[in-house]
Protein backbone atom coordinates (compact mmCIF):
# COMPACT_ATOMS: atom_id res chain seq x y z
CA UNK A 1 0.00 0.00 0.00
CA UNK A 2 1.27 3.46 -0.86
CA UNK A 3 2.49 5.73 1.93
CA UNK A 4 1.66 8.84 -0.08
CA UNK A 5 -0.15 11.64 1.72
CA UNK A 6 -2.21 14.72 1.05
CA UNK A 7 -0.23 17.96 0.88
CA UNK A 8 -3.05 19.75 2.74
CA UNK A 9 -1.72 21.30 5.92
CA UNK A 10 1.80 22.07 4.65
CA UNK A 11 2.96 25.21 6.43
CA UNK A 12 5.68 27.84 6.09
CA UNK A 13 6.85 29.63 9.20
CA UNK A 14 9.45 32.33 9.72
CA UNK A 15 11.53 32.96 12.82
CA UNK A 16 11.05 36.04 14.93
CA UNK A 17 14.74 35.81 15.85
CA UNK A 18 16.80 36.77 12.78
CA UNK A 19 19.99 36.67 14.88
CA UNK A 20 19.84 32.95 15.59
CA UNK A 21 23.52 32.04 16.23
CA UNK A 22 25.15 30.01 13.44
CA UNK A 23 27.54 27.98 15.62
CA UNK A 24 26.51 25.84 18.62
CA UNK A 25 23.42 27.91 19.48
CA UNK A 26 22.47 27.70 23.14
CA UNK A 27 19.71 28.92 25.42
CA UNK A 28 16.16 30.06 24.89
CA UNK A 29 13.55 29.03 22.34
CA UNK A 30 13.41 30.14 18.73
CA UNK A 31 9.87 31.19 17.92
CA UNK A 32 8.24 30.91 14.51
CA UNK A 33 5.26 32.75 13.07
CA UNK A 34 2.95 31.15 10.51
CA UNK A 35 2.76 32.78 7.10
CA UNK A 36 -0.98 33.04 6.58
CA UNK A 37 -3.26 32.29 3.62
CA UNK A 38 -0.85 29.87 1.90
CA UNK A 39 -1.87 28.22 -1.35
CA UNK A 40 0.54 26.55 -3.80
CA UNK A 41 4.02 25.88 -2.39
CA UNK A 42 7.10 24.79 -4.32
CA UNK A 43 10.04 23.76 -2.15
CA UNK A 44 13.61 24.66 -3.14
CA UNK A 45 15.08 22.24 -5.67
CA UNK A 46 18.18 20.46 -4.42
CA UNK A 47 20.75 20.29 -7.21
CA UNK A 48 24.45 19.81 -7.91
CA UNK A 49 26.31 20.77 -11.06
CA UNK A 50 27.98 18.04 -13.09
CA UNK A 51 31.63 18.98 -13.57
CA UNK A 52 33.14 17.21 -16.57
CA UNK A 53 36.67 15.84 -16.27
CA UNK A 54 36.75 13.96 -19.57
CA UNK A 55 40.12 14.19 -21.27
CA UNK A 56 41.88 12.71 -24.29
CA UNK A 57 42.93 9.65 -22.30
CA UNK A 58 39.33 8.71 -21.48
CA UNK A 59 37.30 6.26 -23.52
CA UNK A 60 34.18 7.32 -21.61
CA UNK A 61 33.05 10.63 -20.24
CA UNK A 62 33.93 11.30 -16.61
CA UNK A 63 32.37 13.67 -14.06
CA UNK A 64 32.60 14.79 -10.49
CA UNK A 65 29.79 16.37 -8.53
CA UNK A 66 29.75 20.06 -7.64
CA UNK A 67 28.66 21.83 -4.48
CA UNK A 68 25.20 21.53 -2.95
CA UNK A 69 22.86 24.11 -4.46
CA UNK A 70 19.42 25.15 -3.28
CA UNK A 71 16.76 26.58 -5.53
CA UNK A 72 14.18 29.13 -4.42
CA UNK A 73 11.18 28.56 -2.18
CA UNK A 74 8.15 29.91 -4.02
CA UNK A 75 4.57 30.10 -2.85
CA UNK A 76 1.30 31.83 -3.57
CA UNK A 77 -0.93 33.46 -0.96
CA UNK A 78 -4.38 34.96 -0.74
CA UNK A 79 -2.83 38.39 -0.32
CA UNK A 80 -4.12 40.33 2.69
CA UNK A 81 -2.07 43.56 2.76
CA UNK A 82 -2.82 44.26 6.44
CA UNK A 83 -2.22 40.70 7.68
CA UNK A 84 0.70 40.62 10.11
CA UNK A 85 2.62 37.99 8.14
CA UNK A 86 2.09 39.86 4.84
CA UNK A 87 2.20 43.55 5.75
CA UNK A 88 4.81 46.32 5.53
CA UNK A 89 5.23 46.60 9.31
CA UNK A 90 6.28 43.08 10.33
CA UNK A 91 5.44 40.77 7.41
CA UNK A 92 6.86 39.66 4.08
CA UNK A 93 6.78 43.16 2.59
CA UNK A 94 8.83 44.46 5.53
CA UNK A 95 11.32 41.62 5.19
CA UNK A 96 11.70 42.40 1.48
CA UNK A 97 12.13 46.13 2.17
CA UNK A 98 14.76 45.58 4.88
CA UNK A 99 16.53 42.69 3.13
CA UNK A 100 16.64 40.72 6.36
CA UNK A 101 18.03 37.23 6.56
CA UNK A 102 15.61 35.09 8.54
CA UNK A 103 15.09 31.44 9.42
CA UNK A 104 12.31 29.73 7.46
CA UNK A 105 10.65 26.44 8.33
CA UNK A 106 8.72 24.43 5.74
CA UNK A 107 6.67 21.77 7.54
CA UNK A 108 4.97 18.89 5.76
CA UNK A 109 1.82 17.17 7.09
CA UNK A 110 3.81 14.25 8.57
CA UNK A 111 5.75 16.60 10.87
CA UNK A 112 8.94 16.67 8.82
CA UNK A 113 10.34 20.21 8.73
CA UNK A 114 12.98 21.79 6.55
CA UNK A 115 14.80 24.72 8.17
CA UNK A 116 17.00 27.15 6.28
CA UNK A 117 18.19 30.73 6.24
CA UNK A 118 16.92 33.00 3.47
CA UNK A 119 15.86 36.38 2.11
CA UNK A 120 12.56 37.56 0.63
CA UNK A 121 13.49 38.35 -2.97
CA UNK A 122 10.04 38.82 -4.52
CA UNK A 123 6.55 39.89 -3.44
CA UNK A 124 4.42 40.09 -6.56
CA UNK A 125 0.78 41.01 -5.96
CA UNK A 126 -1.94 40.38 -8.55
CA UNK A 127 -5.43 41.94 -8.61
CA UNK A 128 -7.49 40.53 -11.51
CA UNK A 129 -10.95 41.91 -12.32
CA UNK A 130 -12.90 38.80 -11.42
CA UNK A 131 -10.68 36.76 -9.09
CA UNK A 132 -8.95 36.84 -5.72
CA UNK A 133 -6.22 39.25 -4.65
CA UNK A 134 -3.07 37.13 -4.54
CA UNK A 135 0.68 37.41 -4.35
CA UNK A 136 3.58 35.27 -5.51
CA UNK A 137 6.38 35.14 -2.95
CA UNK A 138 9.98 34.05 -3.45
CA UNK A 139 12.46 33.20 -0.71
CA UNK A 140 16.13 32.86 -1.68
CA UNK A 141 17.82 30.31 0.63
CA UNK A 142 21.45 30.84 1.58
CA UNK A 143 23.82 28.39 3.25
CA UNK A 144 22.95 24.89 4.32
CA UNK A 145 19.63 23.54 5.57
CA UNK A 146 18.54 21.08 8.25
CA UNK A 147 15.76 18.50 8.41
CA UNK A 148 13.93 17.70 11.64
CA UNK A 149 10.83 15.76 12.64
CA UNK A 150 8.85 17.62 15.28
CA UNK A 151 6.25 14.93 15.97
CA UNK A 152 7.92 12.22 18.12
CA UNK A 153 5.16 9.77 17.11
CA UNK A 154 6.44 9.81 13.53
CA UNK A 155 8.55 6.73 12.87
CA UNK A 156 11.14 7.61 10.29
CA UNK A 157 14.89 7.67 9.85
CA UNK A 158 14.47 11.46 9.83
CA UNK A 159 13.21 11.26 13.42
CA UNK A 160 16.69 10.78 14.83
CA UNK A 161 18.32 14.07 13.94
CA UNK A 162 18.43 17.18 11.88
CA UNK A 163 20.66 16.38 8.92
CA UNK A 164 23.22 18.99 9.95
CA UNK A 165 25.46 18.27 7.00
CA UNK A 166 28.55 20.39 7.08
CA UNK A 167 28.23 20.64 10.86
CA UNK A 168 30.65 18.78 13.09
CA UNK A 169 29.92 17.17 16.41
CA UNK A 170 27.52 14.49 17.66
CA UNK A 171 23.99 14.20 16.42
CA UNK A 172 21.25 15.42 18.75
CA UNK A 173 17.87 13.62 18.75
CA UNK A 174 15.17 15.79 17.21
CA UNK A 175 12.12 16.17 19.45
CA UNK A 176 8.91 18.12 19.46
CA UNK A 177 9.22 21.88 19.85
CA UNK A 178 7.74 22.03 23.32
CA UNK A 179 9.71 24.95 24.76
CA UNK A 180 7.27 27.83 24.85
CA UNK A 181 4.54 25.82 23.18
CA UNK A 182 3.85 24.82 19.55
CA UNK A 183 6.00 26.51 16.96
CA UNK A 184 8.98 27.04 19.25
CA UNK A 185 12.15 24.98 19.40
CA UNK A 186 15.19 24.71 21.64
CA UNK A 187 17.99 26.62 19.93
CA UNK A 188 20.61 24.04 20.78
CA UNK A 189 19.13 21.42 18.48
CA UNK A 190 19.31 23.20 15.15
CA UNK A 191 21.96 25.14 13.27
CA UNK A 192 20.77 25.90 9.72
CA UNK A 193 22.89 28.98 9.12
CA UNK A 194 26.28 28.39 7.56
CA UNK A 195 28.37 31.55 7.54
Amino acid sequence: MSEGMSAQGTMIRVSLDPNWPPVNPVGGPVEFEDIGELREITAPALTRNNIELTNHNNADDEYIVGIRRHGELTFNVNFVPRLGSHDHLTGLQKKWFDGTRDIYKLTYPDGTSWLFSGFVSNVGASAPVDDRLSADITIRPTGRHDWVVEDPAVTSDMNVVASGYGRGGPEVPATAGTVGGPGTMPRRQYSPVDE
